[in-house]
């Protein structure tokens, strides 16, 4: 308890009531029917067993408290918590979306969740108008919604109606005068009376689109949307219509430490503005903070919901149906997240998979520090695969950059550099050869521009380089030259001092790439003693400056 303390106290990492959460279960999912009475019994068999009956995402999240928490248990043995703290349960590759949502299709989220609060926002709004006007007096015993206005306020101060039928008490009675209001085209009174809530409240499914409107339009992670509060936004234009609403807003990341607090300043300058779905949705949900306030449960944040039933009450330690989003498990805000998408079949693209990975490497949430957003961008499956082409293309066009041209046969004009084309000639006649290949200016090399000191064994990462067909036999014997080598020759010095040349070489006698098999064959034949020759005084170094 000691350790659930430290990291869940003001100095701790655990920064919100989640993590803790997730921490607790954590712990008690591994001690559950373990058998284990004291920390000393406590194995790293017993450990690395438990984690294995996890699935793989389970598993990688609770290892990562459990290594923190077990190992500073008194009693634990040294060899136990060396077990645990040296345990990998490795991140599982993120799941692919089968294809990355487009920006229309993030523009008709958008504005249907902000039609959505805008909707929603205009019957809670005419909900409070009648539970004012009924508490300034407004409406007496002869107005035909007196016993509407009357059980509305009701709610409103207690957040229940307390008349109930004798033989059942969950069931709240109202007079037929209420069903009428809340269902005008019905001629039954036996309909729930969640409507009544719902003139008051937002909806779990309203308050879900709320939320995915802040991500969409301010660029807000999950937690930071989640844990903002009425307190972190204030008004600070002149407020009197001489200039538009201005709100700076103070937000919170609590995992990013000392840089878990800023600020932003938004203004209302059209339908589509970060300060107008802000101030909508405080005033949407200020009604819920009332009831709260009145039934003694304050609270501070903006996102406050229904509960989802009027039977709901009591759930969350609340004598109300209200549900604050900050306060609820990740299971309650998905289960919203769900509802408000099968209100809206058209927006069965919005899967959370495809929205993560639209946020995570399009949106780059401002909660997240630049290396994360990085992070997420190089390890989302839909990035891999979207960039797979473009990374061929540039490895391919650097390897272009780096290589020898290649030619099958004698060169020709197109074959050579456009400056260099003087030259066609002594290139075929074997007056500009090296060892393995022509060169058409020795007195500059590409990178230095200077006479070219480089081993021969380089010309085949060199530009200005030809080989020609009639260099065949000679590549060939360069080739047998190393790999002879290769087997007397240790592998960490092999590779730091010849396999990178060894792969260029073998890279020209992949049958069908540059040469046609029978011209290798034919190659190989023609391999002669004066060949060898050079080659071993290329790798001898007899021809370096």
């Amino acid at each position: 308890m000691e350790r659930f303390i430290d990291m869940a106290g003001p100095s701790g990492s655990w920064g919100t009531k989640a993590t803790t959460g997730r921490a607790l279960t954590a712990v008690r999912a591994f001690f559950s029917d373990l058998g284990v009475v004291n920390a000393s019994d406590l194995t790293g068999v017993m450990y690395r067993e438990r984690l294995m009956l996890w699935t793989n995402y389970t598993r990688y999240r609770r290892h990562r408290i459990l290594r923190v928490i077990l190992p500073t248990l008194p009693g634990i043995s040294a060899e136990c918590a060396h077990v645990i703290e040296s345990t990998t349960a490795p991140r599982p590759e993120p799941q692919a979306s089968d294809d990355a949502l487009t920006d229309e299709e993030i523009e008709l989220l958008r504005l249907t969740c902000v039609n959505n609060v805008r909707d929603a926002l205009t019957r809670v709004k005419h909900g409070w108008d009648v539970v004012d006007a009924y508490q300034r007096g407004e409406y007496d015993d002869r107005h035909p919604d007196y016993e509407y206005a009357q059980f509305l306020d009701e709610v409103a101060r207690t957040g229940d109606v307390a008349d109930r039928s004798p033989g059942s008490p969950s069931k709240r009675r109202v007079p037929p005068s209420v069903y009428r209001r809340l269902y005008p085209n019905s001629r039954t009174n036996n309909r729930t009376l969640f409507p009544l809530w719902e003139n008051l409240y937002p909806t779990p499914a309203e308050v879900a689109a709320a939320l995915l409107a802040l991500i969409i339009t301010c660029g807000w992670n999950l937690g930071t949307a989640l844990t903002l509060g009425v307190s972190d936004v204030n008004r600070v234009d002149a407020r009197d219509g001489s200039e538009p609403l201005h709100l700076r807003v103070r937000l919170t990341k609590p995992r990013r430490g000392v840089v878990s607090e800023w600020t932003e300043t938004y203004t209302d300058n059209g339908p589509r503005s970060k300060a107008r779905l802000i101030q909508m949705i405080l005033e949407l949900t200020d009604g819920a903070r009332r009831t709260l306030q009145e039934v003694g449960y304050p609270t501070d944040a903006v996102l406050v919901s229904l509960s989802g039933q009027v039977n709901a009450i009591g759930r969350n330690a609340r004598p109300v149906p209200l549900t604050v989003l900050v306060d609820a498990n990740t299971h309650t805000i998905a289960r919203y997240l769900r509802a408000w998408r099968g209100e809206h079949p058209e927006l069965d693209f919005a899967t959370p998979i495809r929205l993560r990975s639209y946020f995570a490497t399009q949106v780059h949430p401002q909660g997240h520090s630049l290396n994360t957003n990085i992070d997420y961008n190089l390890n989302d499956p839909t990035v891999k695969k979207a960039v797979q082409p473009v990374i061929a293309t540039v490895l391919q066009d650097h390897f272009h950059a780096v290589q020898a041209r290649v030619v099958n046969g004698a060169a020709t004009v197109d074959d050579l550099p456009t400056d260099f084309r003087g030259v066609l000639e002594d290139v075929n006649s074997g007056a500009r050869d090296t060892v393995a290949s022509a060169c058409v200016d020795h007195e500059h090399a590409p990178d230095t521009h200077e006479p070219c000191r480089a081993s021969f064994l380089t010309c085949f990462a060199c530009t200005n380089a030809v080989v020609l067909k009639r260099h065949l036999p000679r590549v060939v014997a360069l080739h047998d030259h190393l790999e002879g080598l290769r087997a007397v020759t240790p592998a960490h010095l092999w590779d730091s001092r010849f396999a990178a040349h060894h792969a260029r070489i073998a890279s020209l006698l992949v049958p069908n790439r540059h040469f046609s098999n029978s011209d290798l064959l034919a190659a190989r034949a023609d391999v002669t003693d004066t060949d060898r020759d050079q080659v071993n005084r290329l790798m001898n170094r007899t021809w370096d400056t």
